[in-house]
């Protein structure tokens, strides 16, 4: 099933570096994109073991993720690597600063680069790492990180296996996810980098306020993120499902005509003379009369729904559930007029 994966973190303005076992492998990250096809499909190294271990120690809630249980399934040292690198990108904040941080998902392997580095933000103008760099250092307030990730099948069918994809969506997305963090538009920064990693290609974001007295995100904020982050990404299949439901509502609407046809059709046929359901049709007119909105049965109050039900299968049951079935379908907004066949 196609979905967007958002994770977020942030980092507390002067928080010290932890958990630094974790450097040397960020350090030398590109030693394993260097290995070939066929080295990769070996079985796992014992250093890899080793530092899985570790991670499934510090972050236990990896084994749910999609790299963890194929490398279960496969153990190879690709399989490996996957898993070793989403964990800890995903927890990054955690291992390393913010500073670091904009270095790394800008300098990485599999990093998109825009000239010497894959860091983009709004606008065209190059951006000098450096100073990024030392803006985050000198930055007073939190900066959040979100890690947006596709399978490597919806990036590509999408179009979103490339930075300029992921520049503009974010782009469109900034008045949203400023509203989401509490935070003035015009107060907003973000920088992002896109990896386009094997099994999810993803694009880290980071974002503080210029105040550093603001911002702030619940988990009410992250999911109005996410779900204008997905269905931006998403349009085109969501623009087919729309399609398909306008498709499936003309059926039942044609129907719906087609049953009252037969009904209207059959009632000028025979004379059927029942003073006590002719009362109660009456009534159930008076009724409709007075109901605001469409007269979808759906719609309909509780007083009415349940008169409806219990007098209309007091005789001729199959008959009348018929029309109660045509009752649920059937919209006022159809012509009165019903059409020729």
């Amino acid at each position: 099933m196609a979905k967007l994966i958002l994770k977020v973190n942030y980092y507390k303005p002067g928080r010290s570096k932890s958990m630094g076992g974790y450097a040397k492998y960020i350090a030398t990250r590109e030693n394993v994109e260097k290995n070939e096809d066929k080295v990769l499909q070996l079985k796992s190294t014992e250093s890899q073991q080793e530092l899985i271990e570790k991670l499934l120690r510090d972050f236990p809630e990896s084994i749910h993720s999609e790299e963890y249980q194929a490398y279960c399934s496969d153990g190879t040292r690709e399989n490996a690597s996957e898993y070793i690198t989403r964990t800890l990108e995903d927890n990054i904040p955690q291992i390393i600063d913010s500073p670091t941080y904009a270095d790394y998902i800008a300098t990485r392997p599999r990093a998109e680069r825009i000239g010497s580095h894959g860091l983009f933000s709004s606008g065209d103008e190059p951006i000098v790492l450096s100073k990024v760099s030392e803006e985050l250092n000198e930055h007073a307030g939190n900066v959040w990180v979100f890690i947006a990730s596709l399978k490597r099948e919806d990036a590509e069918r999408l179009g979103y296996d490339h930075a300029s994809r992921w520049k503009d969506m974010i782009g469109s997305q900034v008045t949203k996810i400023a509203s989401a963090m509490n935070i003035p538009p015009e107060h907003l920064k973000w920088y992002a980098a896109f990896h386009n990693e094997g099994h999810h290609p993803h694009v880290h974001i980071m974002v503080y306020s210029t105040d550093p007295r603001e911002g702030f995100i619940n988990e009410y904020g992250i999911e109005k993120i996410r779900s204008a982050m997905a269905r931006d990404i998403f349009a085109q299949d969501l623009q087919s499902i729309y399609e398909d439901q306008t498709e499936i509502r003309q059926k039942l609407k044609e129907a719906a005509n087609k049953l009252i046809r037969e009904i209207l059709s059959r009632a000028e046929n025979c004379s059927y003379e029942n003073e006590t359901v002719e009362q109660k049709l009456i009534l159930l007119a008076e009724k409709l009369k007075q109901t605001k909105g469409k007269k979808v049965y759906g719609y309909l109050n509780r007083n009415t729904k349940v008169f409806l039900r219990l007098k209309t299968a007091e005789k001729q049951p199959t008959f009348h559930l018929r029309i109660v079935g045509c009752i649920m379908s059937y919209s006022l907004t159809t012509p009165r007029t019903l059409p020729q066949q």
